[in-house]
């Protein structure tokens, strides 16, 4: 997420006046642009300059984690395309971050603890490639040796995925990629599988990992491993909470032709949706 909230600006291509968010180290694994795309030429078709590239993308998730086998939830729409894209304004929670600076984050957008232990319940599913975590089988905080807390059969997994000559790496979207949760045999679906692997000292960020070594978290931890169905239902919460973050509406942004470029100046302006 951007300093500029939940307003599509992550869609946004880099130009030669600008470097985009998209291009910051955390985006650079992004995947599916051409799917909104594809969504966006389809609704210009049939009500051009009505329906936002943030409403898309928020809509495009929610349908995403119901396919996963998330709890189905409903949607305000109504969101204005945001015309900022920095790569030097992202500011998202970072693998190696303590519980407590993704914490600040967190609270800095309006959301809470309990808001940031669901949501990296999305990790249950996924890739991470190598240059996110390389440092926990390496040189965990400058001590030359693997992080203590990884499992000895994960850290071997990974440490067989991972060769040490990736630091060299500038782009880590170019390492290695293994399954972000190294607990489940269904690593495209989105259930409470991820708090079992941080109660089985499996987790592959430090972060995720750092949710079993306090009391807040651990107890919220326990409560979605015994309560499958309460995630579900507190992550879809969360969800909401998530794409409601400094949206923009009524004059505020634009609606955007392309998802990828900021409407062309003195182009007409449709109604607020």
């Amino acid at each position: 997420m951007s300093l500029q909230g939940c307003d599509g600006s992550v869609l946004i291509d880099t130009t030669e006046q600008n470097i985009a968010e998209k291009e910051a180290p955390p985006n650079l694994t992004l995947r599916g642009f051409e799917v909104i795309d594809a969504i966006k030429a389809e609704l210009e078709k049939e009500c051009q300059g009505i329906v936002s590239c943030a409403d898309i993308l928020a809509m495009a998730t929610r349908d995403g984690c119901a396919f996963a086998g998330g709890s189905a939830y409903d949607l305000k729409t109504g969101r204005r395309d945001g015309t900022i894209s920095k790569m030097s304004e992202v500011n998202m929670p970072g693998p190696s971050f303590s519980v407590s600076d993704a914490l600040a984050n967190f609270e800095a957008k309006g959301l809470g603890l309990d808001d940031l232990i669901t949501l990296l319940g999305g990790h249950s599913m996924g890739f991470a490639h190598c240059g996110f975590f390389l440092d926990r089988l390496y040189n965990f905080q400058g001590t030359g040796q693997p992080d203590p807390t990884i499992s000895p059969n994960t850290l071997q997994t990974l440490l067989n995925a991972c060769p040490q000559s990736l630091e060299s790496n500038t782009d880590v979207s170019l390492d290695p990629k293994v399954f972000v949760n190294q607990n489940t045999s269904t690593p495209f679906k989105l259930d409470s599988s991820f708090y079992q692997a941080v109660l089985a000292a499996e987790a592959v960020f430090q972060l995720d990992q750092s949710l079993a070594f306090g009391n807040s978290t651990l107890t919220t931890v326990n409560d979605y491993v015994a309560k499958p169905k309460t995630f579900r239902k507190k992550f879809a919460q969360a969800m909401i909470k998530l794409t409601e973050v400094q949206v923009k509406t009524g004059q505020e942004g634009e609606i955007r032709i392309n998802c990828r470029v900021v409407n062309p100046a003195g182009s007409p302006a449709p109604s607020p949706n």
